[in-house]
């Protein structure tokens, strides 16, 4: 993350370090919901086409109407959905018997909401109700009604359980002033915990505080709790600190975490710093997690010099920092140029660590108990439930502990947990057995969609189909949703050999891309550079967590739009453009990057030794396509910057970025975990 430039006593900036690879280390969902709208203008577009992908064209479709199933009714929203059916009518010869199929699935869900809301189960009988909208809106809106009616009208809907808090250590927290080595900023003791008022882009405060506590090989850990909800903040938990001789700031490490509003995304990034020199260890991004009271956990269990990263119980990963990591504990908050809500921050803790850090299998093996337990959990809050004649919050747990089966690997122990499960959900709830016969029929209905679109040579689609049935009945789809997953895999191989020629590199010569750069110097003079020759750049080996960035011949125009073709050799590799550089720590890039699934364009800001991404979009990508070239384009000029890779695009305002130089340059990095080539060609110039 983009640290100020000049902070106080705990982060100096770095001048002369290597940079590392931005990348975000593990794949991720979607930045921001895709937009129904613009889904339907691509669709459009894509089936205008001569040699149009009917197939994909379709599937956005289907895409923009999931999304438009939940949004509220509008202008804008009805439109969109009559243009979506509309062009599925003219263009997919299936799309009566879909629609008939979900019509049928909706009729069997508001069937079930009506026989719950008439034996006053209410919530059930919405909870069928909000599945039936996903298939057929128009169907539901009477059956709405009348639960609605029957509620009475001081017994609002149900909240949607979530998940529990972080239960409360007893012991003592350091987060109090007679503990602190070092406080500055605006920090305020209010119950026990540490408060920090909001911060603008501009503001001046830097809010740090740094315990007297040491820690060793040790777990440290921190709650934190934003007090406006989808706003944007960050926060850092620090360990190892100390000052080293011939210093006067303190190093460590540096465990930063900055949540993103627009994707509901959490980012921690893990840095070391050394006399004021930043070194990035390792980042991922990951959902934002969830607590009923708002309040989340970072932690770091450190063991020599091994750092493994967790917020609640989602594992951030591990990284290993220059040696064992020793000495005092401490907290940051702000970043230039990024605004942050206001915090509430307690329980900072040092505890010893769990028992031996498990193996792979043992994770599994524990994940495994934790999920029996959690099942035995629910079955026993069940029972608790059935005595106090509470017999729908009974059902809902059973429910819940047989949606936890199912997703147990398949056996003996998983057959004879449900075996154990299901009758006594038949006895909390008579409707059970209908239920269960209803998803039945509808996972048939929707397998006998998906053998359609196969019969058709439509396999993404029929995958598809397979993947809604198996929403309603897992266990007995099991073998339709392996072979639509094989169809799929098959499909991908037989189109790489038929369309090759799609896949091979642009018809350019490369007399652009020499004239720019064959004389070129690198950027990051401690990475290795581009060599130029012929119709191509490229790196020959690039390290896991490596990167290379170069820039054009000396006093080269200045460029407002650029654009290059890149091929992406693994997941997690990286290329793209250089803009607006000032100097090796100083410059933003606009790039692609491999995903298992498809690309991701992003825009990322380097300042101060460390990456702040700025923006990023994910794009689904059949997988054929993944080994071709990629064609991308950049704009940057005084208003912000726009990356665009076909109808897919981010836009940046300058307003969270440097000055418009005008220099640009090639960009390269890989996050996997084998060094690999990389190559760019065709790069261009102007609109």
């Amino acid at each position: 993350m983009l640290p100020r430039a000049a902070l106080p006593v705990l982060l100096l900036c770095a001048t002369n370090a290597p940079a590392q690879a931005p990348g975000a280390a593990a794949d991720r969902a979607q930045a921001t919901r895709p937009d129904p709208v613009a889904l339907v203008a691509q669709a459009e577009k894509q089936l205008g086409k001569k040699d149009a992908d009917v197939e994909a064209g379709a599937l956005l479709l289907w895409q923009a109407l999931d999304e438009l199933a939940a949004q509220p009714a509008s202008t804008v929203r009805d439109a969109t959905a009559m243009s979506a059916r509309f062009l599925l009518q003219q263009h997919d010869p299936r799309e009566a018997n879909r629609r008939k199929a979900f019509a049928a699935v909706a009729k069997q869900q508001v069937d079930l909401a009506t026989a719950y809301r008439l034996k006053k189960w209410l919530d059930t009988a919405s909870d069928r109700a909000d599945v039936a909208e996903r298939f057929d809106r128009d169907s539901v809106a009477k059956e709405r009604a009348a639960i609605a009616a029957a509620r009475p009208k001081d017994k609002p809907p149900a909240a949607k359980a979530a998940a529990d808090a972080p239960k409360q250590p007893a012991e003592p927290s350091l987060l109090q002033q007679a503990q602190a080595e070092f406080a500055t900023g605006s920090w305020s003791e209010a119950d026990g915990a540490l408060r920090l008022a909001p911060l603008t882009p501009d503001a001046g405060t830097i809010n740090e505080w740094v315990a007297r506590a040491t820690h060793a090989d040790h777990e440290v850990s921190l709650e934190f709790r934003p007090l406006e909800a989808g706003r944007k903040f960050d926060l850092a938990l620090c360990v190892g600190l100390g000052i080293l001789p011939d210093s006067n700031v303190f190093s460590g490490i540096r465990l930063h975490a900055a949540y993103d509003p627009d994707g509901d995304q959490l980012f921690v990034q893990t840095i070391q710093l050394v006399r004021g020199v930043h070194t990035r260890l390792g980042d991922a991004w990951h959902a934002a997690p969830k607590s009923a009271d708002g309040w989340r956990r970072l932690t770091v269990r450190v063991q020599g010099a091994s750092l493994r990263v967790l917020v609640d119980d989602t594992d951030y990963g591990t990284s290993k920092a220059a040696g064992d990591v020793r000495g005092k504990v401490g907290m940051m908050n702000g970043m230039a140029g990024r605004p942050s809500c206001g915090l509430e921050l307690r329980h900072l803790r040092i505890r010893p660590l769990p028992a031996d850090q498990p193996t792979d299998d043992e994770l599994a093996a524990k994940a495994a108990a934790d999920q029996r337990d959690a099942v035995t959990r629910l079955v026993d809050d069940a029972k608790a439930l059935l005595d106090k004649k509470q017999p729908e919050a009974a059902a809902r747990q059973l429910r819940e502990a047989l949606a936890r089966i199912d997703a147990m690997d398949p056996g003996v122990l998983r057959d004879a947990l449900r075996a154990g499960v299901e009758p006594q959900l038949d006895k909390a709830d008579a409707l059970a057995p209908r239920r269960r016969k209803a998803a039945q029929a509808i996972a048939a209905e929707l397998v006998a969609l998906a053998d359609q679109y196969a019969a058709a040579g439509w396999a993404r689609a029929a995958e598809r189909a397979v993947a809604l049935a198996a929403s309603f009945d897992a266990t007995g789809t099991a073998a339709r949703t392996a072979q639509a997953r094989t169809a799929v895999q098959e499909w991908n191989v037989a189109q790489a050999t038929a369309r090759a020629a799609e896949l091979q590199p642009p018809a350019d010569d490369g007399a652009v891309l020499r004239e720019w750069f064959a004389k070129g110097r690198k950027l990051d003079t401690a990475a290795p550079g581009f060599t130029v020759d012929g119709a191509a750049a490229r790196v020959d080996v690039l390290a896991p967590a490596g990167l290379a960035a170069w820039l054009p011949r000396p006093l080269a125009p200045k460029l407002q739009q650029a654009a290059l073709s890149v091929r992406l050799a693994a997941t997690g590799v990286t290329a793209g453009l250089v803009l607006d550089a000032v100097d090796q720590t100083n410059y933003t890039i606009a790039v692609l990057t491999r995903r298992k699934a498809g690309l991701q364009l992003a825009v990322y800001r380097f300042a101060a030794k460390v990456w702040t991404p700025i923006a990023h979009r994910e794009i689904a990508m059949d997988a054929w396509r993944l080994d071709g070239w990629h064609r991308l384009q950049a704009t940057s000029d005084d208003t912000g910057i726009t990356a665009r890779f076909g109808d897919a695009e981010v836009k940046v305002a300058r307003a969270v970025l440097g000055s418009a130089t005008g220099l640009f340059g090639l960009f390269a990095s890989n996050e996997g975990e084998r060094p690999v080539a990389c190559e760019v060609r065709a790069f261009a110039v102007g609109p």
